[in-house]
């Protein structure tokens, strides 16, 4: 990062870094994009056209809302003298809370292409840091967080209502409705992966059904190497008489494919999931807590 920064230094003439407090974060509000890119028939391709939508933020905090700004004015005047007329900055307002818009202007359009139009960057600046995202109703939605704190004057939320961060250097926390945005995301790609495990069992369990057609091929084959072959989405593997093939009930075979799930089984009863890292004397601390529903 220092090494980035003084490369910028001398670009902006101001150190990007200077401003910069003890923590950022990156985080993804509930939205109906989600909901939306798990419906989707193909979700690179809605991911690709929704993009202005993704509800996603990054917060940095701020060590000095004056570095801050000057670091904003510095960027702001590189990015016109570098490529003139290719962006319109515009300051807006959410309940009297002020930020601004990035966007591609006219020009920059005509040269970009349509998929461009709708994109735009939004941030707002304070003393406390710099927000910014993708997505605007994300950003008025941190404002009004902003606001709602300083309203409070400086009442603290209850910390039993409050969930510890178990890292003292990176860490995250999701619950579970982030597994749907997983499974949206890498889906197809479980899928292929595990289908591909689960098929790899059966040509040495169709040989040991050619060779010793009345013993159990799985016993037989945990006797000879001391593991038996498990389907890892859990299924079982039978006979399939009309292809004369063994197929897993999860993943089926490479004649008949079943789609199987889109995320491991022992997922679907987490409720919430935090993880956490810790820089310690000659290595690092990680930590997992898992939330698991009791069964009913």
């Amino acid at each position: 990062m220092k090494s980035y920064g003084n490369l910028a230094q001398g670009m902006i003439r101001v150190n990007p870094l200077s401003w910069i407090g003890k923590s950022a974060a990156v985080y993804a509000d509930r939205d109906p994009f989600f909901r939306d890119w798990a419906a989707a028939e193909t979700p690179d391709d809605f991911l690709e056209d929704n993009l202005h939508r993704l509800p996603v933020a990054l917060h940095v905090s701020a060590r000095s809302g004056l570095r801050l700004t000057a670091f904003l004015t510095a960027l702001r005047g590189f990015i016109e003298q570098t490529a003139p007329g290719m962006t319109e900055w515009e300051t807006k307002s959410h309940n009297d809370e002020p930020y601004v818009k990035i966007a591609p202007s006219e020009r920059a359009q005509s040269d970009l292409g349509d998929e461009f139009d709708r994109l735009a960057i939004y941030y707002a600046a304070s003393g406390q840091g710099l927000t910014v995202s993708l997505n605007e109703s994300v950003l008025q939605r941190a404002l009004d967080r902003q606001k709602a704190r300083r309203e409070a004057d400086g009442q603290a939320q209850d910390p039993k209502d409050v969930a510890p961060w178990i890292g003292d250097n990176l860490c995250l926390r999701v619950d579970r409705d982030a597994l749907a945005i997983v499974q949206a995301g890498w889906g197809d790609d479980y899928r292929r992966a595990m289908q591909a495990r689960s098929w790899g069992n059966l040509p040495i369990l169709n040989e040991w059904r050619r060779l010793f057609p009345e013993q159990d091929p799985l016993a037989l084959h945990e006797r000879f190497w001391g593991a038996r072959p498990v389907c890892p989405g859990g299924g079982e593997y039978v006979w399939n008489e009309a292809w004369r093939t063994y197929e897993s009930t999860v993943y089926g075979h490479a004649g008949e494919p079943k789609q199987g799930p889109g995320l491991p089984a022992s997922l679907q009863d987490v409720s919430q999931a935090n993880f956490g890292l810790t820089f310690e004397e000659n290595g690092l601390r990680g930590r997992v807590e898992l939330s698991v529903d009791e069964p009913q």
